[in-house]
């Protein structure tokens, strides 16, 4: 694994907990997977996963229940997997209510997201493979299309993929670029770079899509992914409360060591790994989700204290990759 330089900038700016994490954020959160939960079972219901949905190794153990769902750690490659999955991910990620509230989510801090993230990732791909103008850009998963702006105006021939039929028609008429729909493996164009942002957790078969994404680059081309980091210091203090544990969205929870295998199997070659996170911040939205008073002020002083340390110490509550075909 080679190892890429940070890149300055953006991303050294505080995180701003007033915008990643307002009052009541966490209550809203579970409230949405609760009715997430009963939407499934009332609809397509659920499937057994008896297997790891990386390695596919049968060994595991139990962990601990979320929303009265088992969450259980693969005993070969350390990845954490919930005992079913909704049979119809289509239940959760299609629809109006879906649309709306990806909407609410992500443009209603729509300059601070450009600013402190978009700028980040882009950033991130240039320390790897230089920049030139045209290079182009695939954004899988890309939701409402904020990345994809940035990437844009950066100079890159831009297009994405989102999973659900009307966020794609919402985006590819907002930004106004080319937005896939329906499978990865059907794109018969190649880019310089594809990226994954908060979408691997969330698919049913993570190797099969990585290997799909490898399939789309051209020779040379990497892929910058980001997901929850289940090694964190905000998922071991909040267990089964984190905001990140979903058993209806976030159906894999991946690990160092799963990322690693994860590559291999997807045919890939990992060339960095590093974690960043909003710890504290979640760990605030937990504490005042049972009751402790809301004291903005000392918990952004701890999270810039701290926020730096835990990633520093690889136990932030988001892993960023990067990864090219392997040979």
């Amino acid at each position: 694994m080679t190892s890429t330089p940070e890149p300055r900038g953006p991303q050294d700016e505080s995180l701003n907990l007033a915008q990643m994490r307002p009052v009541g954020f966490l209550g809203r959160m579970r409230q949405s997977e609760v009715e997430l939960i009963d939407k499934v079972s009332r609809g397509a219901g659920w499937i057994d996963n008896p297997l790891c949905l990386v390695c596919g190794n049968a060994q595991r153990e139990p962990r601990w229940p979320a929303h009265g769902i088992m969450l259980f750690r693969c005993l070969d490659c350390g990845h954490h997997y919930f005992e079913r999955m909704p049979r119809d991910l289509t239940e959760v990620y299609e629809g109006p209510a879906y649309l709306e509230q990806s909407k609410d989510s992500y443009l209603s801090n729509l300059d601070y997201r450009l600013r402190r993230f978009a700028r980040e990732r882009l950033d991130l791909l240039a320390a790897n493979k230089p920049f030139s103008s045209g290079q182009t850009l695939l954004d899988v998963g890309c939701g409402t299309g904020w990345f994809l702006r940035a990437a844009k105006e950066r100079g890159y021939d831009v297009s994405g993929f989102e999973f659900s039929a009307a966020l794609a028609r919402f985006t590819a008429d907002s930004v106004g670029c080319r937005v896939y729909h329906s499978k990865l493996d059907a794109i018969t164009a190649r880019f310089d770079s594809v990226t994954l942002f908060d979408v691997i957790e969330h698919v049913p078969d993570p190797v099969s899509t990585l290997r799909a994404v490898c399939g789309l680059l051209r020779p040379g081309g990497i892929t910058l992914v980001f997901c929850p980091n289940f090694d964190s210091l905000a998922i071991r203090a909040a267990g089964a409360e984190s905001n990140l544990v979903m058993p209806t969205r976030h159906l894999s929870y991946f690990t160092r060591t799963s990322v690693q295998r994860l590559c291999e199997l997807a045919g890939m070659r990992l060339l960095w790994f590093r974690t960043a996170g909003i710890d504290i911040g979640d760990i605030m939205a937990w504490q005042e989700s049972r009751g402790m008073p809301r004291d903005l002020s000392l918990w952004q002083s701890l999270s810039d204290t701290l926020q730096p340390a835990i990633d520093a110490l690889q136990i932030g509550n988001h892993l960023r990759f990067m990864a090219a075909a392997s040979g």
